[in-house]
This record gives structure tokens, sequence and C-alpha cells, in this order.
């Protein structure tokens, strides 16, 4: 009888120390969970950080172009007040013209358009420009 108190004993030790074991693990692993829990949540914060700011700048970019194009307004309508004539390239309907390519060289300035029609050709032309001009 005393032979199998001390199997169960040694049973019982055995349970234990696998459950204590076990108990390890489980914290062990909580804490991984934990940590990375606390690094997504960092992440997380950082980049809510990040998006704020770039919404921020994007007002403010709006904002100033707003602006520009009021600014840009105003000198049409003065000038227009002077007979004086004027284009605002950035709208169309205050725009006569168009430069999609400019070869400069110094003081020489040479612009090339193809009267918003075809911009292809306009670009060609310029790059051949370009390069009689840097020849000079």
């Amino acid at each position: 009888m005393l032979v199998s108190f001390r199997g169960i004993a040694e049973k019982l030790n055995d349970t234990m120390l696998q459950i204590s074991e076990s108990s390890a693990q489980v914290a062990s692993g909580s804490d991984q969970v934990s940590n990375g829990a606390q690094a997504l949540s960092q992440g997380a914060t950082e980049q809510a950080s990040s998006v704020e700011e770039l919404a921020a700048t994007i007002n403010d970019i709006s904002e100033k172009v707003k602006q520009n194009a009021d600014n840009a307004q105003q000198a049409n309508t003065k000038a227009g007040s002077i007979s004086a004539e004027m284009n605002v390239s950035s709208d169309k309907s205050l725009c006569d013209f168009y430069f999609p390519g400019l070869a400069v060289k110094d003081d020489l300035v040479a612009g090339v358009t193809a009267g918003g029609m075809d911009h292809k050709r306009a670009r060609a032309a310029s790059e051949a420009i370009r390069g009689v001009v840097e020849r000079l």
C-alpha cells in the first residue's frame, strides 16, 4: 500500500509540474499578445496622426489654390477695367492662348503652341526647337 501512495504522489507531483509549466506558457503567450496589441495600437495612433497631418496639408493647399484663383480673377477684372489684355492660364474661359512648350536659353525664350488642339505635335515641335536653341 505504501508503494501505491508513492506512485500516486509521484503522479500528482508530475501533474502539478505539468500544470505549472502550462501556466508559464500561457503567461508567456499572454505577454506576447499584450505586446503585439500595444504595438498595433501605437502603429494605429501614429497612422491616425499622419492622416491628420496630411488632411491639414491638403486643406492648406486647397485654400492656397482657391486664393490664387480668386487673386487671378481679381487681376483679370482690374485689367479689364483699364482695357488691358490679360490671360489666366488656370481658367480656360479666361485664357485665349496655350503654351505647352518653351525653349529657353539665357535671354532667348521661344514658345510653341498648337492652339490647344494638338498638344503632342506642339510638344514634338518644342523639343526640336530646344535642340536648336541649345546649339546657339
